[in-house]
Order: C-alpha cells, then structure tokens, then sequence
C-alpha cells in the first residue's frame, strides 16, 4: 500500500472520529434544549460586549506571543514577540480548521522554521509554550480548588481535577528528566528523540526571571478568557459572577485542549453547561455563553488565515 496513501486515510479516520465527537455532544445537548431560546439569547449579545470580549480575547493573544518569545530567547533562539503575534495568529487560525487544539502548533513550528529557526529550537520552543500554557491553567485551578469545592460537591468532579492539577505537575517533571531516564527505557526512540526537549525544559526552569515571567503570562491569559466569558454573560443575564468565570472556565480551557474534538467544539459546550449547572445557571444560558466564546474565537482568529494566505501567496511570487 502507498505509504502516502495510508498517511492521508488515518489522517482521514481522525478527523472524522474527531468530528463525531464534537456533533455526538451537540445533538446530545440538542435534545434538551430549547433552541428557539438560545437564538433569541444569542441576539441579545450588544457591539459593546462583543468589542470588548474580542478585545480581551487579542489581549491574551498578545500574552501568547509574548510568552513564546520569553521561551525562545531562554533556550538560546532569537523569536521578536511581534513575528510570535503573526505565527500565534496563524496557529490560531489552524486550530479552528485541524482537529483538536494543537493542530496550528505544527503550524507554528513549520512556520517558525522557515523565518530562521532551527527544526529543533521551532519545536522545543512551542512545545514548552504549550506547556506553560498548561501549567497555567493547573495552577489556576489549583488556587480555586478551595473555592470550587465550596460549589462543587461531587466527590467525583473533586477528585478529577485534584488529580489533573497533580498529573500536569508530574508530567512537567517527567519532561525535566525524560534525557536521564533509566537504561532500561533510556534507548526508546521517543525518549532519545525528546533529549532537546528536556535539556530545554531545564534552561528555562533554572532561570527564574523569564520563568515567573512566562507562567505570570500564562495565569494572565486564563484571567483575560475568564474575564470576557464574564462579559458575555452579562448581556444575556445569565447571572454569574467574574469570580465563578475565573474557578471554571480554567477548567472547560483543560478539557477543551484535550484533542479529541474539532477546534474544541461541542466538548466546550458540555462541560461549560456542567460547571456552570453547579452555580444554578440554565442550561439554555450556558449553552449561549459556550457558543458565543466560540463564535467570537472564530471572529478573531479569522485574521490569522487571511495573514497566512497573504504571506504564502506573497512567498510563491519571489
């Protein structure tokens, strides 16, 4: 069989299964769900809002970007933050179009690469950003648990993400030492290839400036998201407060990273319905706030496809 045409079948085989996820969660929240209702709250949304939000939502991009360059100049790459915006745009953009939310990461790299950094640099940099941004999500999460106990009593929801705050913290250790394995594993082809990975994860761990620095820009971003899904809400009356968007939207961030959807949605929307279920918000609202973080991601990242068409039309006429 053609090995090119086996890549594209499997690639083919994901993407689908991936769709089904995101419409399997949709019309499962469809069946219950007034319609007619959310259209109307959707309608509510004003331009002031919806400017503001979107403003929000450039903001934590900024803080994407400015992050990535941190990390690129810890490891000894040269990565100015505004070619980071322009990249962090396109990448954007990928995620909405590939399945999960990590598809413009390879976008990023590839890019990242042609303007001048090494494969190696391109890919330890935007892995360690993506890692970052995680672990900011963790310790947001891990600051509110307090809280989130308070309205939260499934003993279930707690323990699940008490273990993925520890999980992300382990698993951010393991990265550090994956270069200094066992023999026993040390020979692996995936430990060996990760060898870069780990050497840099300890460079920029050692250095507590840039450290603080990224992970203060991690949390930040989780604050700019919580604060514009506030936003959201408040045209629609939905009658949450800054401080239940700040304890739950970290969590709907961690599990809508997972990449088993198409650009996050429908496994948004459920778990935004559910956490937010726990605060006495309808069903009908909080689906509406899901749906219009949705929509207004894909407003914003819509430039980015435009700049990626432009820079590669501009590169096929050199």
């Amino acid at each position: 069989m053609d090995v090119g045409f086996d890549r594209s079948m499997k690639k083919s085989l994901i993407w689908s299964l991936k769709a089904f996820v995101s419409l399997g969660i949709l019309w499962y929240l469809a069946s219950d769900i007034d319609w007619a209702q959310v259209w109307g709250l959707l309608g509510k949304l004003g331009w002031p809002s919806l400017v503001l939000a979107a403003g929000l939502f450039l903001i934590q991009l900024t803080f994407g970007a400015v992050r990535w360059s941190l990390i690129a100049a810890s490891i000894g790459a040269y990565l100015p933050w505004r070619r980071a915006f322009s990249l962090q745009y396109i990448g954007l953009f990928f995620n909405l179009v590939l399945p999960g939310i990590v598809g413009g990461d390879a976008i990023r790299i590839w890019q990242a690469h042609k303007a001048g950094m090494s494969l190696g640099d391109a890919f330890t940099s935007v892995t360690l950003e993506r890692v970052v941004t995680i672990l900011g999500v963790a310790m947001m999460i891990a600051f509110s648990l307090p809280f989130l106990f308070e309205r939260v009593g499934d003993e279930i929801v707690r323990t699940v993400l008490s273990l993925s705050v520890l999980g992300i913290l382990a698993g951010t250790g393991l990265l550090v030492f994956l270069d200094r394995m066992p023999r026993t594993i040390a020979h692996w082809r995936v430990v060996r290839g990760l060898g870069k990975l780990a050497g840099d994860t300890r460079r920029l761990f050692v250095q507590p400036g840039p450290l603080l620095q990224v992970l203060a820009l991690a949390i930040a971003t989780q604050v700019a998201l919580a604060v514009a899904t506030y936003i959201l809400s408040l045209d629609i009356e939905a009658k949450v407060t800054v401080w239940d968007c700040l304890i739950f939207i970290p969590p709907v961030m961690l599990v809508t990273a997972l990449p088993i959807s198409i650009g996050g949605w429908g496994v948004r929307e459920i778990t935004m319905v559910t956490t937010f279920a726990y605060v006495g918000v309808p069903v009908e609202l909080s689906l509406a706030i899901s749906v219009l973080f949705g929509i207004l991601t894909l407003i914003t990242s819509l430039p980015g496809g435009i700049y990626w068409l432009a820079l590669k039309n501009s590169r096929q006429q050199v």
